[in-house]
């Protein structure tokens, strides 16, 4: 009896990760079909940045979905997804990413530094570049828990559950208003998802 349960579990894991991993590659297929859009944003910002990192971004956001696919809304009108189509959402996301990735190169700070300052706001790259020029899980912590938070009412540090593959070894807790100081981190988890995909799919 406690073999056929087994058994049956183990069945039950298989096909729940077979259906896991077909959602998966769909999502990703999805978001890859923004990539011509990708690439002539980056065109016109003469960009060097990779469009897979973008597609990461992406995927990071929204998975694709919606009009607003980078989230860029807020950071052009203020309001959030006010962009009226995926073309002007990659189009103003991609002006934004490469603005603090050439802010990054000049001050000398790492790639994911602009990654994660997608996330926190361009203030972020001073912050690294003052404090050892290279960002890390514990450095972005510090700053939603310091500077990104309080600027936004959250004086006490309040935070609420937060759970990702990445949080659930890291506390599984964001701060209250503090923005999500596991972005880059998660970017980069999704770039090998992409990738993987692209390879083996």
């Amino acid at each position: 009896m406690i073999k056929r349960i087994f058994s049956f579990l183990l069945i039950l894991l298989v096909f729940l990760g077979m259906w896991k991993g077909w959602q998966t590659a769909q999502t990703v297929a999805h978001v890859r079909s923004y990539q011509p859009l990708v690439e002539e944003a980056l065109r016109k910002e003469n960009s060097t940045l990779d469009s897979d990192l973008v597609l990461a971004v992406i995927y990071t956001e929204t998975k694709g979905q919606g009009q607003d696919v980078m989230q860029a809304s807020e950071s052009l009108t203020g309001q959030v997804d006010s962009l009226a189509t995926p073309q002007e959402s990659i189009e103003h996301g991609v002006k934004t990413l490469n603005s603090y990735y050439l802010h990054g190169q000049e001050l000398g700070v790492d790639e994911w530094t602009s990654v994660q300052a997608y996330n926190f706001g361009k203030a972020y790259i001073d912050y690294v570049a003052k404090n050892g020029q290279k960002t890390s899980l514990e450095l972005a912590q510090t700053y939603s828990r310091d500077v990104v938070a309080p600027s936004l009412g959250n004086m006490s540090g309040e935070t609420y559950a937060y759970w990702t593959p990445i949080s659930i070894f890291h506390g599984h807790e964001l701060y209250r208003n503090g923005g999500n100081y596991f972005y880059a981190n998660q970017v980069r988890l999704n770039l090998d998802l992409i990738r993987f995909f692209e390879r083996f799919g």
